[in-house]
C-alpha cells in the first residue's frame, strides 16, 4: 500500500484501493490462511471468503512453511502461515 509522509491526508480512493488489493489477496489460495490465523485476520477474511475456505487444501506452490517437524519415522510435517507482508496487506499497513 506504500509509505506516506506524515502530512499525507488519505482520501476515499486510498481506502478503496486497500479494499480491492485485500480482497484480491484473500480470494487467492493463500487467503484461507487468514481464516486459520484467527483474530483480526479471521475477522477481515470471513467477510470476503466465508468459512468454507478453511476446508480446502493449500497448493504446494503457495505454501510458506513456518515450522518443520521431523519425527523419528522420517516423516516431515509443516505448518503453513502468512508472511509478515501478507499480514500487513490484510490489515492495511
Amino acid at each position: 500500500l506504500g509509505i506516506r509522509s506524515p502530512e499525507y491526508q488519505p482520501v476515499m480512493t486510498d481506502y478503496q484501493a486497500y479494499i480491492l488489493l485485500r480482497n484480491i489477496f484473500l480470494r487467492s489460495p493463500r487467503g484461507r490462511l487468514a481464516l486459520l490465523s484467527g483474530g483480526i485476520l479471521w475477522r477481515l477474511a470471513i467477510e470476503v471468503i466465508g468459512d468454507d475456505a478453511v476446508l480446502g487444501f493449500p497448493s504446494e506452490k503457495d505454501m510458506y512453511i513456518e515450522d518443520i517437524i521431523l519425527s523419528t519415522e522420517r516423516t516431515c510435517y509443516g505448518r503453513e502461515r502468512l508472511t509478515n507482508d501478507e499480514i500487513d496487506l490484510i490489515c492495511g499497513v
